[in-house]
């Protein structure tokens, strides 16, 4: 068997027998009373007349064992059994925890809970019935109220006690109070966003969707003008949102009036060019190219675009982007002699590589051979298809 295997086993069934103690010595701990304990054990059982059968849940040697642990620690016991449980699931759950590293922490760990549980009786009422020295037990009354409070005085032992309890507990489990305080106050409103987030994932339409987004709005919008009320600031004043597409209810409303540019109709702009002077010179025998070498370009032989096709088209990837969850408004068309380029405007939130994600959908949609994204225009606020 490899020792990495021969140890693992071994942290495993170290689990198992901490496991199994913990919930034992518990179970005891909680059955526990002076009269199950056998008359020859006369330290916790003065009586003549023990129990028999035993009530406690282990039995007689339960009785025993919980009236020791309960005689040394008092109070304390219940994490004796606690860290007992705690290192048994550590152990099976993460085999690298060494128990030999923290167990000088388990010790100060236990005695500062009972020199605690000895300052503040309440914590143990049944520390009386039990015949023990105080709530915190052996340790607790000795250590706390013989050696540390004559020393300290009862504030000044109750901070040390504290302090090294708060700092074993942290050494001892490696959680720190203050991050698990923080989560704690962050929990409500991490709850509430996941509850938003599964509300629209939910939404089984755009309108449902938008429902949501408008009562999220509303209410964070009462909650800002609550803290501007409570700093003496005006009220937020917004306008209603008027009726429009769900497509265009984020998107400016200043954009221009979408239109179709035929680039191959233009007719190219003739820079005036200073004519060069040519030095004088003659020439024998040459004789000028004529105009008709040129090819001149006929716009007219060139079919207008169709802009019923080309408006098809643009709803066409409208609609698609719209089955994605991606809404857009219409923008300019450009049809040139090769390429024909459709612009779209992305609504407020919207992320444009969700748009480039969507290039080979696009391209199935429209029946195009290929297709290319340009995210976004350069000098423009609109995504080119």
């Amino acid at each position: 068997m490899p020792r990495e295997q021969e140890n693992r086993t071994l942290d495993e069934v170290l689990g198992l027998i901490l496991l199994g103690f913990g919930t034992l010595l518990f179970l005891a701990l909680i059955s526990y009373t002076p009269r199950d304990v056998p008359t020859w054990f006369r330290m916790l059982n003065a009586t003549s007349s023990p129990n028999n059968p035993a009530q406690n849940f282990i039995g007689p040697l339960g009785a025993v064992v919980a009236g020791c642990v309960y005689f040394f620690l008092g109070a304390a016991s219940y994490l004796f059994s606690a860290v007992l449980l705690g290192y048994g699931g550590a152990k099976l759950l993460a085999p690298t925890t060494h128990l030999s590293v923290r167990s000088l922490w388990v010790i100060a760990f236990l005695l500062s809970a009972a020199c605690l549980a000895h300052y503040e009786p309440w914590v143990f009422a049944a520390s009386e019935r039990m015949n023990l020295r105080g709530a915190g037990g052996f340790f607790g009354y000795w250590l706390g109220g013989r050696v540390l409070e004559p020393m300290l005085g009862g504030p000044g032992s109750k901070i040390i006690v504290g302090v090294i309890y708060l700092a074993s507990l942290i050494l001892l489990t490696g959680i720190h109070p203050i991050l698990v305080v923080r989560r704690l106050l962050a929990l409500p409103a991490a709850v509430w966003e996941k509850l938003h987030e599964f509300r629209k994932a939910r939404a089984s339409s755009e309108h449902e969707r938008l429902e949501i987004e408008e009562k999220e709005i509303a209410r964070k919008t009462r909650k800002l003008e609550k803290k501007l009320g409570r700093k003496g600031l005006a009220p937020l004043d917004f306008e209603p949102i008027s009726d429009a597409s769900p497509g265009e209810l984020d998107l400016p409303l200043s954009r221009p009036q979408p239109q179709i540019i035929d680039t191959a109709l233009l007719k190219p702009k003739a820079k005036e060019k200073k004519k060069p002077v040519l030095p004088a010179a003659t020439f024998d025998n040459y004789a000028m190219p004529q105009l008709e070498l040129l090819d001149p370009y006929d716009a007219e032989a060139r079919p207008a675009a169709n802009q019923d096709e080309l408006l098809e088209i643009q709803a066409t990837l409208i609609d698609t982007l719209g089955q994605f969850g991606i809404s857009v408004a219409p923008g300019d068309i450009t049809r040139g002699p090769t390429i024909t380029r459709y612009e779209v405007y992305p609504a407020k939130g919207v992320r444009v590589d969700k748009i480039t994600s969507l290039e080979r959908d696009l391209a199935r949609a429209t029946r195009a051979e290929r297709i290319n994204i340009l995210a976004p225009i350069p000098g423009k606020d609109t995504v080119g298809i």
